[in-house]
């Protein structure tokens, strides 16, 4: 996963994502990786909505 972080203006990749299989717990793991990133329009971006489909 990557992410650009506008508040402290860095980038940075996480170890390589595996999927386990357990959706729920996939998902916690990518919400955790996204819960402090400052994105480019805050407004627009919930970490809590990131969900399964």
């Amino acid at each position: 996963m990557g992410a650009m972080d506008f508040g402290k203006k860095t980038t940075f990749l996480s170890e390589p994502f595996y999927p386990t299989g357990d959706i729920q717990k996939d998902f916690a793991v990518i919400r955790d990786f996204y819960r402090n990133v400052t994105p480019r329009n805050p407004e627009n971006f919930s970490v809590e909505n990131i969900k399964p489909s």
